[in-house]
């Protein structure tokens, strides 16, 4: 497997992970609340998670992207390279009838009702969770041999 960006300790990996958010490298151990935070915050190491499906899989197999550039660039172009590594057609015969069409798909919205939490991330919150998923981050544009600007 690949190695963690923090350093390996008498904690498992993933509270120690976890426990770096908090309380400067060590487990929290509040209780169990944690677990809960620690599952969700796990979700966001996705070095790991990839390392994990490219020992079993070939990374050729994978398609890599943000949701982010997705969305910022309307999705037409990551979706039609997204067709193009698949081997299938974006638009024409067996895609999209057209690129408008395709547009208009991707355009459309869903989930668009009050959400209570979509209020802004406290800015020592940003700064914490940056400085905490900063080496994991490297780590994954290391594994995919590509960077995200936007991140």
């Amino acid at each position: 497997g690949r190695r963690s960006p923090h350093n390996a300790s008498s904690a498992s990996p993933r509270s120690r992970r976890i426990g770096s958010i908090g309380s400067g490298g060590s487990s929290t151990g509040a209780g169990a609340g944690d677990s809960s935070m620690e599952h969700h915050v796990s979700k966001g190491v996705y070095v790991e998670q990839l390392d994990r499906w490219f020992s079993l899989f070939d990374r050729t197999r994978f398609f890599v992207f943000s949701l982010e550039g997705f969305h910022r660039g309307g999705g037409v172009s990551t979706y039609r390279e997204l067709c193009a590594f698949l081997g299938v057609p974006a638009v024409g015969s067996g895609g999209f009838p057209s690129t408008h069409a395709l547009q208009a798909q991707l355009s459309r919205r869903f989930n668009e009702g009050s959400n209570p939490s979509s209020e802004p991330m406290h800015p020592l919150t940003l700064a914490l969770l940056g400085r905490f998923y900063a080496p994991y981050t490297d780590a994954l544009f290391d594994l995919i041999g590509a960077k995200f600007e936007h991140w």
